[in-house]
């Protein structure tokens, strides 16, 4: 029996893998301690070291649109230049 071409929804199931509900990359949902439900990670995970690193006055003097901003802030008053 020769076969012909596969309809479209098969070809579709055929390579398509079923993924698992929460198996992305992201651990975006973390369950509660004995119970069913689930919470949302939060995207904003403060840390000192790396705020300061990347927003603070050394960085911010290391180029010169850096330097200029702080100069503007100077210029304008502003009490914290820098986070």
């Amino acid at each position: 029996m020769p076969q012909g071409p596969m309809p479209t929804d098969e070809v579709i199931q055929a390579v398509s893998p079923i993924e698992e509900p929460g198996s992305g990359t992201l651990p975006r949902f973390h369950q509660a301690s004995g119970k069913g439900d689930f919470s949302i990670k939060r995207t904003y995970q403060p840390k000192k070291r790396y705020r300061r690193r990347v927003h603070g006055f050394l960085r911010r003097m290391s180029t010169k649109g850096g330097a200029r901003l702080i100069q503007n802030r100077r210029r304008k008053g502003r009490h914290r230049l820098t986070p």
